[in-house]
């Protein structure tokens, strides 16, 4: 069995089909491949004891849809908690967005020169 099977089987199957990445807890190498060869190429002598530590791997994300910004943006900064966020851009336009799709609520004119910081 794989290493993520048996840790699987440590968790009591509460993971059925979740696999797990391990690295070498001394070097924080991620172990990629069989375990011997893996080792060697660490330099991790599997006569002693080996610690492992494992987390669950999680896939790539996907590219949702996107928005289009001016290539100018020149600030960012968050606008609270929910996830809403200013853009301040090279023509001096603040832009509210809202968390998710990144939608401009409302923008205004607030400098004449560009907005940077």
């Amino acid at each position: 069995a794989g290493l993520s099977e048996v840790v699987r089987h440590l968790l009591g199957g509460e993971a059925p089909q979740r696999r797990f990445v391990f690295l070498f807890a001394e070097t924080q190498a991620l172990l990629r491949g069989e375990l011997g060869a893996a080792a060697a190429g660490e330099g991790v002598d599997l006569e002693k004891v080996v610690e492992l530590e494992f987390f669950p791997d999680t896939p790539a994300p996907e590219e949702a849809a996107s928005k289009q910004q001016p290539d100018w943006v020149g600030a960012v900064a968050s606008a609270g908690a929910e996830g809403f966020f200013l853009a301040g851009t090279y023509d001096g336009i603040v832009r509210y967005h809202r968390p998710g799709d990144a939608a401009a609520l409302a923008s205004v004119r607030q400098h004449q020169d560009a907005i940077k910081t």
